[in-house]
C-alpha cells in the first residue's frame, strides 16, 4: 500500500482491536481504525475492539463507530479529495 501510494489506509479489526494500532505505526499516512462486531470470544459484539482501537497511542490513527462504513468512506473520501487537490495544485504551479 505504501508503494501504490494510498493517501489513506482503511484497517478493520475485531477481537481486541490490536490491528489498527499496529497500521498506524508502520505507515506515514492516515489510518482509518473501524472495530467490527463479528468474531468470538468475549468481544461484546465489537465494543471490546472499538474500546482498544480508542486507547490506541499511535499518531495519525482515526476511530469510527462499530462497523460505520458509511463515516468510513466518508472520511476516506475527504482524505483522498484533499490530496489530490493538493497534487493538482502542485502540477499546475511546476508548469
Amino acid at each position: 500500500m505504501i508503494e501504490a501510494d494510498f493517501d489513506v489506509i482503511v484497517v478493520c479489526a475485531g477481537m481486541e482491536g490490536a490491528l489498527p494500532s499496529v497500521v498506524a505505526s508502520l505507515v506515514d499516512v492516515p489510518v482509518i481504525g473501524v472495530s467490527v462486531s463479528t468474531g468470538y470470544g468475549l468481544g461484546a459484539k465489537g465494543v471490546g475492539a472499538l474500546i482498544g482501537i480508542l486507547q490506541s497511542c499511535s499518531p495519525g490513527l482515526t476511530v469510527v463507530n462499530i462497523d460505520n462504513g458509511l463515516d468510513t468512506e466518508a472520511t476516506a473520501a475527504l482524505i483522498t479529495n484533499r490530496m489530490g487537490l493538493k497534487r493538482r495544485n502542485r502540477t499546475s504551479e511546476s508548469t
